[in-house]
C-alpha cells in the first residue's frame, strides 16, 4: 500500500440524472492505492477498444491507513454512453502501458 503498491480500481453502478431537460449518465470511478501527489497516476474511461474517455479527475487523497484513494467521472447524454456496450476504468501508466483496470461494465441492453 502507498507508493509502490499496486492501484485498484473500482467502477460504481451507472447513475441517470436529468440536467437542463436531458438525461445525462454519471459513472464514477474510486481507485484505492494510487501514487501520492507529485507522482503520476492517471485514471481514464475507455469502451474496451483502446479509446480514451475524457473525465474529471478528483485527488490523490490521504487515507487514515497511509494510502492515497484517487476518484474520476464521466457525464454523458445518456443516449451517447448507450451506444457503448462496455465501459472500462484504467489507472497507472497512460494509454499503451500496463496499466490496472477493471472488468468491463456492459452499457448495453
Amino acid at each position: 500500500t502507498g507508493v509502490g503498491g499496486t492501484p485498484v480500481p473500482s467502477l460504481a453502478p451507472p447513475i441517470t440524472l436529468l440536467v437542463d431537460g436531458k438525461q445525462q449518465t454519471l459513472v464514477v470511478c474510486l481507485v484505492l492505492d494510487v501514487a501520492p501527489p507529485g507522482l503520476e497516476s492517471p485514471i481514464w474511461f475507455s469502451a474496451d477498444n483502446g479509446s480514451s474517455l475524457d473525465a474529471f479527475t478528483y485527488g490523490p487523497s490521504p487515507e487514515a491507513d497511509g494510502t492515497w484513494t484517487s476518484l474520476a467521472q464521466l457525464s454523458l447524454p445518456s443516449e451517447e454512453l448507450a451506444a457503448w456496450e462496455n465501459l472500462v476504468c484504467h489507472t497507472g501508466p497512460e494509454a499503451g502501458g500496463r496499466s490496472q483496470r477493471t472488468r468491463p461494465l456492459q452499457l448495453s441492453g
